[in-house]
């Protein structure tokens, strides 16, 4: 038969161009073969989810937010800390609710004002990103510690600020600082503005924040029931005086007696004519229309000379009818002798005449028995 060489016997190997080729088909075949797996799995999901019943539907719960109050407006105005709560809100209610871009930048521009509006007029933002680090270089400044000290120190609870509101400002000052919570509850404690509670407090033992905002809240629920109930009783008893009051006060009204003064005449001298001119009548001789107060400046009814509102009458001494003295202040008396006067009666008279003439004040003549 045929024999061979010793060249055929040996294997001849390929060539490059045909490993190219070789490994170009058994790549197309491998394409293929996974197109068809994938087709085979989607046709086999698809059959199973037809084979689902319709009366099963999935639901979707979904909570939207408030947008126009849940983020107050910014000034530019805030403190660093509240500006990074804002700016911190805001980036978080956008996450949640998967805004786009221009729907952030929409709201922003819509809860800023003031400063932080003219802000951001000026300012040009590619993305969410470039906004948020725009806004904290701007807003948010880092504050030194001396800075953080100072605020520490003059941070108080104001007049109409609720203790709770205090408390957590006060807290977050001395955290910034790290402070330890022993210093922290003096700085808290020495802020109060009720010396009562601090003093309360200060002699309570505390392991941690919550302790002491526990004896705070405390003292401030037990104080508001005392107050209730103490001031309810002192309000009945109030009533009640009043009351007592009144029904003691009418029978005693009731019971008095009308004064009617008269005004004496000018030209009285003797002593007689003097002491008859005021006159008590008892109520029953008065006419019950007839008013208890009256006016010795226009001789009205129904107020008295201090509260009377026409001009004050001119005063007039009847024995020399000057205006810049009364008759018992005048210089001019002579001392009269009568029959229905006094033995006193004429030497107060002969005295207050002799100490008028006389140039010396602490001279002075006096006649006993006439003499």
């Amino acid at each position: 038969g045929n024999t061979l060489t010793a060249n055929e016997l040996v294997p001849k190997a390929p060539s490059y161009n045909e490993l190219f080729n070789t490994v170009r088909e058994l790549t197309e075949r491998l394409q293929k073969l996974e197109s068809t797996a994938d087709s085979q799995s989607t046709q086999s999901q698809t059959t199973k989810l037809d084979a689902v019943p319709e009366t099963i539907s999935t639901v979707d719960y979904r909570i939207l937010p408030d947008v126009v109050t849940s983020i107050w407006s910014f000034t530019g105005h805030e403190s660093s800390n509240r500006a990074e709560d804002w700016i911190s809100s805001v980036d978080g209610l956008a996450q949640v609710n998967q805004w786009p871009l221009r729907y952030r930048l929409l709201y922003v521009r819509s809860h800023v004002t003031e400063a932080a509006r003219s802000w951001y007029l000026l300012e040009e933002f590619r993305d969410w990103d470039t906004f948020v680090s725009k806004f904290r270089a701007t807003f948010v400044r880092t504050l030194r510690k001396a800075d953080l000290w100072r605020e520490l120190e003059m941070r108080v609870q104001e007049s109409n600020e609720s203790t709770i509101d205090y408390f957590y400002a006060k807290i977050g000052l001395c955290h910034s600082l790290d402070l330890t919570f022993a210093d922290t509850r003096e700085y808290v404690l020495e802020g109060l503005r009720s010396q009562p509670l601090t003093d309360w407090v200060y002699s309570r033992t505390h392991y941690n924040r919550d302790d002491l905002l526990s004896d705070i809240r405390d003292w401030e629920r037990m104080r508001a029931k005392r107050k209730e109930k103490f001031e309810s009783a002192n309000s009945t008893s109030t009533k009640t005086r009043h009351v007592k009051q009144k029904f003691i006060t009418e029978p005693l009204s009731a019971k008095s007696t009308y004064v009617v003064p008269v005004v004496p005449p000018k030209t009285t001298t003797s002593v007689v004519a003097r002491s008859s001119t005021y006159k008590t009548e008892s109520k029953t001789d008065i006419p019950k229309e007839r008013p208890s107060i009256y006016c010795f400046n226009c001789r009205g009814a129904g107020h008295i000379a201090r509260d009377c509102p026409k001009p004050r009458r001119p005063i007039k001494c009847s024995n020399c009818g000057s205006d810049q003295h009364t008759r018992g202040r005048c210089s001019e008396n002579v001392v009269e002798r009568s029959e229905t006067a006094s033995v006193a009666d004429q030497a107060f008279r002969a005295d207050a005449t002799a100490s008028a003439k006389s140039g010396n004040p602490f001279v002075k003549t006096v006649r006993v028995n006439g003499r």
